[in-house]
């Protein structure tokens, strides 16, 4: 209708009409046409309403699916956060427990090498006191006798031998002691250091990444 109303009868190409489609097809009366018409409106219109009644629901099941994806994602977050809370708590305690292990391997391992230096300093004092009897031992005739003060170098001698065992006994308890702190503290710094990778891999790396996560209604 609209290309016909702009048609001029002395515009170039007009002619006399010798198509083979028939000039008068029609079958239907113009109330029929306005009946179907409303028909189709009144079709339409009803469809549009079951398509806005879906939409509807539709927003509200995403709604609250995007609800629900939030809740869980709180959940998680709080979770994450109290482990880190809890492995935050346990890391600075092993760091605590370390640094007295290793003032304790500072100072046994002063007390070995003090034992050390005493046992030397008593076996000295034991050659010494040998040196003293391998002397006297050549004394002629009737000089070369029991007297006190061999009586005195026999109890010195027995003397710095029961201290030197004793020392030996204290040097080996010692370092078993200090090896055993010393296993203990390669221990304790090999669970800080898991200790610190997974606070990395939670506090940083998990976190950092979840928290680009936005939950929008569609």
């Amino acid at each position: 209708d609209e290309k016909n109303v702009e048609i001029r009868h002395n515009q170039m190409g007009m002619k006399v009409y010798d198509g083979n489609v028939p000039l008068d097809p029609y079958n239907n009366t113009d109330p029929e046409w306005i009946e179907v018409t409303n028909t189709n409106i009144e079709n339409t219109a009803k469809e549009i309403n079951s398509a806005q009644t879906l939409r509807s629901y539709i927003d509200q099941v995403l709604k609250q699916a995007a609800e629900d994806i939030r809740h869980q994602v709180d959940r998680t977050n709080a979770a994450f956060s109290k482990r880190i809370a809890e492995m935050r708590y346990t890391k600075t305690k092993l760091e605590n427990v370390h640094k007295e292990t290793t003032r304790q391997v500072n100072e046994l391992t002063r007390n070995v090498t003090k034992l050390e230096k005493e046992i030397a300093e008593k076996e000295g004092y034991v050659a010494l006191a040998q040196m003293r009897m391998a002397n006297r031992a050549h004394r002629p005739g009737i000089e070369l006798c029991n007297d006190n003060v061999y009586k005195s170098l026999k109890k010195e001698m027995a003397a710095l031998r029961e201290t030197i065992a004793s020392l030996d006994k204290m040097l080996v308890q010692s370092r078993a002691t200090l090896r055993y702190l010393l296993n203990t503290q390669v221990m304790q710094e090999e669970e800080i250091n898991l200790k610190t990778g997974s606070l990395k891999l939670d506090e940083v790396d998990c976190m950092t990444l979840r928290e680009s996560f936005k939950f929008q209604n569609f």
